[in-house]
């Protein structure tokens, strides 16, 4: 995804992460653990939310409400779906990349 189409949402209270693409239109969710991926009415995803995203990452909360700017790549076959979330951190200037695995989503 793009990363002039998406959009950063983080609750430091919660640790919840969202990144959407606002332009795609929502169809349907599919949970797996910590990870809710978001789906448009073809089956491709169109944003994530992951929660204890401070705790999967590593990051204190308070870095993570200073993300300046996000990458976001998901790559899926039948047995489990990709996600590597790069953020970049505005006051250090640093980006961060995570490849979270889940096993058992099927997005197709």
């Amino acid at each position: 995804m793009k990363n002039q189409d998406l959009e950063i949402n983080y609750s430091p209270e919660l640790d919840i992460m969202s990144v959407d693409d606002m332009n795609r239109e929502y169809e349907k969710s599919v949970q797996s653990g910590d990870f809710i991926i978001d789906l448009d009415p073809e089956g491709e995803v169109r944003g994530v939310e992951i929660q204890n995203v401070s705790r999967i990452l590593g990051v204190d909360r308070e870095q993570l409400k200073k993300v300046s700017d996000v990458e976001l790549q998901l790559l899926s076959d039948e047995r489990k779906t990709q996600v590597t979330l790069r953020l970049k951190i505005e006051e250090q200037r640093t980006t961060l990349a995570a490849q979270l695995n889940q096993p058992d989503i099927s997005i197709a």
